[in-house]
């Protein structure tokens, strides 16, 4: 479940995610995440700070219902994807390129969405 904290110094939402892992639970900065791939039953985070990924129980599916209003899209059946972090898309390649140089592949049925989703919010010039 998403928990919304309030920092009363900025007076703005901070939003974080309570995942539970094999050493206890986590509670992480949803700002903080860069993807989320699938692996099998579970799902590995990768972070903006470069830490190693965290291993979750939890099946990306989860984090899709759970992380749909905070900037997250599923470019793949294996990705869900901070849009904060996307550098670019590319058309050729069908890949997005973040901004810590990983690509990761979007697929076909799911291009055109991702396409619309990323030039509406001026993330994307048109491509």
């Amino acid at each position: 479940m998403v928990t919304h904290l309030f920092y009363a110094i900025s007076n703005k939402m901070i939003h974080t995610i309570n995942i539970n892992t094999s050493k206890g639970s986590k509670e992480i900065l949803v700002s903080d995440i860069i993807r989320i791939e699938a692996s099998n039953n579970y799902s590995r985070i990768f972070f903006a700070n470069n830490l190693y990924p965290l291993l979750t129980s939890k099946v990306l599916h989860w984090f899709e219902d759970n992380l749909n209003d905070k900037n997250f899209i599923r470019s793949h059946k294996s990705h869900l994807i901070n849009q904060e972090y996307i550098q670019t898309l590319c058309s050729n390649t069908s890949r997005v390129v973040l901004h810590n140089g990983e690509t990761i592949a979007v697929s076909k049925r799911k291009f055109t969405e991702v396409k619309k989703i990323l030039v509406s919010k001026h993330l994307l010039k048109g491509i």
